[in-house]
């Protein structure tokens, strides 16, 4: 990279468009490891504490676990916020809407699991389930 082409008539370095680009949740790095992160850090919050000092610092720890720049930090805390504090039910004609930061530990499901028992399948219906895409293969007993 040419620095001298990066100099305006007094000296002054000039920001190329990449060291200017606003910090938002849509220029956060995208792919699997920022969608860790984020689940992460809304498997770890307390919906109905929305301290700030301790949600910086949660989003602190996860960016430098996760491999992030700590510049993110207030773009998270700012998307945590605005998502717990949506309403999920703005249409429906209620007194209080509904939004996650009303939801306690004790009333959620932070990892629901669920189990498919494999060892009742039947291999050869599945193997012919591939073949026949129009018709819906009964792959259990």
């Amino acid at each position: 990279m040419d620095l001298d082409a990066l100099q305006d008539d007094d000296g002054a370095t000039i920001q190329t468009a990449s060291e200017i680009e606003e910090r938002n949740i849509f220029t956060f790095p995208k792919g699997a490891q920022a969608g860790t992160l984020m689940h992460s850090l809304f498997e770890n919050l307390d919906f109905t504490c929305l301290d700030q000092t301790a949600l910086q610092t949660l989003a602190e720890d996860k960016l430098l676990l996760s491999g992030f720049e700590n510049e993110w930090r207030d773009v998270l805390v700012e998307l945590v916020c605005e998502v717990l504090q949506t309403p999920l039910n703005k249409h429906e004609k209620q007194d209080q809407p509904l939004s996650l930061n009303q939801i306690t530990r004790q009333k959620r499901f932070v990892e629901l699991e669920f189990t498919l028992p494999v060892g009742i399948l039947k291999s050869h219906t599945c193997r012919n389930s591939n073949n026949s895409s129009s018709q819906k293969a009964n792959i259990l007993p």
